[in-house]
């Protein structure tokens, strides 16, 4: 299993970004995808204990899923630095580069970034990607 990270992946350009392999230099990967119009989930942690979890019922343009943020980021709202956990149950997919049995590409945004326990301060994300492939089907 692996996930695009490091450097951001550009799917425009098919640019894959450095590849993380889970159970190396600290990073835990695992990930689902069943294919095209259906479920996957991905979640990536690294040694200083960032981490990002995805996770939804459809993979397609348009689909919304749930996604958590620990660690320190940068959202827009947010600022940089070190935060706690970042949820949003309604980021959308805005492009696919691939969708399919064990691998999904995709570009997604979060209009609503809120850290659970501090009501009233959201955030939200550019337009950014996550790329995990050789995953369970």
């Amino acid at each position: 299993m692996n996930i695009s990270g490091g450097q951001p992946p550009q799917m425009d350009n098919n640019i894959m970004g450095t590849t993380v392999l889970d159970g190396r230099n600290g990073y835990h990967v695992a990930c689902m995808a069943k294919g095209a119009g259906a479920e996957f989930s991905g979640s990536i942690s690294s040694p200083d204990g960032t981490s990002l979890d995805v996770s939804g019922p459809n993979a397609s343009v348009g689909a919304t899923f749930t996604s958590d943020m620990y660690g320190t980021a940068t959202s827009s709202g947010a600022g940089v630095g070190t935060i706690n956990t970042l949820s949003d149950t309604g980021c959308t997919i805005v492009q696919l580069a691939k969708a399919e049995a064990g691998t999904i590409w995709a570009e997604y945004q979060c209009a609503r970034l809120a850290t659970p326990s501090v009501l009233g301060q959201e955030g939200h994300t550019d337009v950014a990607e996550f790329r995990f492939t050789g995953c369970n089907k």
